[in-house]
């Protein structure tokens, strides 16, 4: 009979202290997954699934407000901004590309790598480390279960803490292998769709840039790849030398040789969603440049996905 007693007494302490821990480690488990829809997205350069994505977003938004309030992470306050910055960026983005899923997902998958390098959730990312390793059956529980509780209660903290450390080290795999795939970002990328021309000198191709920074772009690629590093890129009455920094079957990005300034960026961006002919682009292409020249045209490389107006 004491013992029923004591497991009702430990029970509701338990359910009592629920509160304070919830915050903190729904926070930690919806970093973790992000973490994981990231490290995914690496060879693509954009997440498959946007909508699960922003459902996981807002999640962890609501559980780092819970953990702000009880002080249960010290930047979680801050982490907390940062995440309502980004979902409102992707929410304007959407409106802009029309709901093109595509586009969101790679200007989500930056927006995250953003995310998950600042300082505040990388601070968030080390005390979830410390929180799982404290819930752990070697450390966090050892003192619970070195009380004469009988062995029931032994059996069942043991299980709880099983679990808890599977997931530390699991999460610690992840986090090492998404560190070592993810590089670092010099400028802030604006997700974007901006009719460009890119020129090889022997080849040609009109496509669409749907992310764009001072330092570079991020282009549909032209179906075929020809080998150039090097290409001169037109956009909206600028021309810019910049060279191929990675590509895929989709996808490019190109470093501008000499970064642009804010005055062309913002006028970069006023052109999104222009119809190419009213681009500005033939102020600087190529004499042989204009609307409907890629129809029969043998230098002209179709890009790898359609251009929607």
């Amino acid at each position: 009979m004491r013992h029923i007693l004591v497991m009702v007494l430990v029970c509701a302490l338990a359910v009592t202290a629920l509160p304070a821990f919830a915050g903190p480690e729904l926070a930690c488990e919806t970093l973790f997954a992000l973490e994981l829809e990231q490290s995914k997205a690496t060879e693509a350069k954009a997440i498959k699934q946007p909508k699960t994505a922003i459902a996981r977003l807002n999640a962890f938004k609501a559980e780092l407000s819970i953990a702000a309030r009880q002080s249960g992470l010290r930047n979680a306050t801050v982490a907390h901004q940062q995440v309502a910055q980004l979902l409102h960026e992707l929410e304007r983005a959407d409106k802009v590309l029309g709901g093109d899923q595509a586009l969101v997902g790679s200007g989500m998958f930056w927006g995250l790598h953003t995310l998950l390098g600042s300082p505040a959730v990388r601070g968030i990312r080390q005390e979830c480390g410390i929180i799982m390793r404290d819930m752990s059956p070697v450390t966090g529980l050892a003192p619970l279960v070195s009380l004469k509780f009988g062995s029931y209660l032994k059996v069942v903290l043991w299980l709880v803490g099983l679990p808890a450390a599977l997931a530390a080290i699991t999460a610690l795999i992840r986090h090492l292998l998404r560190s070592a795939a993810l590089r670092e970002r010099q400028s802030k990328r604006l997700i974007c769709k901006i009719p460009a021309f890119l020129y090889y000198g022997n080849a040609c191709t009109k496509t669409m840039i749907v992310d764009i920074s001072q330092t570079g772009i991020k282009v549909i690629a032209s179906h075929q790849d020809l080998g150039h590093k090097y290409v001169g890129v037109h956009f909206a009455g600028q021309a810019h030398k910049a060279k191929e920094k990675w590509r895929n079957k989709l996808y490019a990005a190109y470093k501008f040789q000499t970064p642009i300034t804010e005055q062309e960026l913002q006028a970069a961006l006023a052109t999104s969603t222009f119809n190419i002919c009213d681009a500005g682009i033939e102020k600087t292409a190529p004499a042989c440049y204009h609307d409907g020249c890629e129809v029969g045209c043998s230098k002209h490389m179709a890009p790898a996905l359609p251009l929607k107006a």
